[in-house]
């Protein structure tokens, strides 16, 4: 081998090594251009599952509330119910104990 050749070889080994670089840097480019890509679309899944755990907590909650309204109120009507049930009792109770001292103040009249 000559050194002209050597040095043909030489260059043709360097153009590989260059075209070899080149591909590589075009490779990583493109990947690092995917993992960006992916980055963006994961931070936007966060994103989009955070905004609906959100939602989903704030329906959660007003479902919540509306039931408690509801407890409450059903807790009022018993409340007011057992009242009526116990002034009712009481009612009942006097007229009976009048209606028993009535009959007693009679029968001490007659006796």
């Amino acid at each position: 081998l000559t050194s002209s050749t050597l040095h043909v070889a030489s260059q043709d080994d360097s153009a590989t090594t260059n075209k070899n670089n080149t591909s590589i840097t075009i490779t990583t480019n493109k990947h690092s251009e995917e993992i960006q890509d992916l980055k963006k679309k994961h931070a936007a899944q966060l994103v989009a599952l955070q905004t609906e755990q959100e939602d989903f907590v704030v329906e959660l909650i007003s479902k919540h509330e509306e039931h408690l309204e509801k407890v409450r109120e059903e807790l009022e009507e018993q409340k007011n119910a057992h009242s009526r049930m116990l002034e009712n009792y009481l009612l009942a109770s006097s007229t009976a104990l009048k209606v028993v001292r009535d009959k007693v103040a009679r029968d001490l009249d007659f006796s």
